[in-house]
């Protein structure tokens, strides 16, 4: 009798862990949030040297928690960025190197304001390798204003070589 008794002691108690672990509410995602938009060139300047020196800048920088409201985990961050450059240097840039038109993805209500009128983006596969060390990065680049539009995750401040000119 005792190890029966016992037993659905033990039952009872592990039912209501069992319902409230599979009956549990995903926690509440939180709102979209407006990401400052900064100025400063420094930061840019240590992860992309390869652009050389910035005229201008306007970016954002984005945590994006990979946890799935688990227990901390790995997260990853982006960075997008309007950058202006010296002139002739996306010329600079781009020759000897394949690039072809592409359009920008969804830029962010912030940053839309940055972009150039009339620009035509051209994409160059070969620059988005050698210009950033990141999980992934893309270029555009807009000759005849000297602009970049870079699009990263987790992009490291690691010294990359300048590129040469082909």
């Amino acid at each position: 009798m005792k190890v029966r008794n016992g037993l659905l002691a033990a039952a009872s108690l592990m039912a209501p862990v069992t319902a409230c672990g599979s009956e549990a509410e995903p926690p509440p995602t939180a709102a979209p949030t407006k990401l400052e938009i900064r100025t400063s060139t420094t930061e840019l300047t240590a992860r992309l040297p390869g652009l050389g020196q910035l005229a201008e800048a306007h970016w954002q920088f984005d945590l994006h928690d990979n946890s799935g409201g688990r227990v901390p985990g790995p997260s990853d961050f982006s960075i997008d960025a309007v950058v202006r450059l010296q002139p002739g240097a996306v010329a600079g840039l781009l020759k000897g190197r394949e690039a072809r038109d592409m359009a920008l993805p969804g830029v962010s209500a912030g940053l839309a304001p940055f972009l150039p009128s009339g620009a035509v983006w051209l994409h160059s596969p070969e620059l988005d390798r050698e210009l950033a060390v990141a999980t992934s990065a893309t270029f555009w680049f807009d000759p005849a204003s000297d602009s970049v539009y870079v699009s990263t995750t987790n992009m490291s401040t690691q010294k990359v070589a300048t590129p040469s000119a082909g």
